[in-house]
């Protein structure tokens, strides 16, 4: 499954599963781009994460450039 992701989308968050699944990578990864200051996370809760779609975005962007 391809999740697609647009500035407009429903939500401005994603969570780490959809993150995950987007990049085809695993938590270990996203943890150490949190850990590295490349990936801003966004605390819900004592244990719950989200990203923010613009973020995303522009790593994708970076990496593709």
């Amino acid at each position: 499954m391809t999740l697609t992701i647009t500035q407009d989308a429903p939500s401005p968050f994603l969570t780490a599963k959809d993150l995950r699944e987007r990049w085809q990578v695993s938590g270990m990864f996203l943890h150490r781009m949190r850990r590295a200051g490349r990936l801003k996370v966004y605390r819900i809760g004592a244990r719950g994460v989200r990203f923010a779609v613009s973020d995303v975005l522009r790593i994708e962007a970076e990496a593709a450039a």
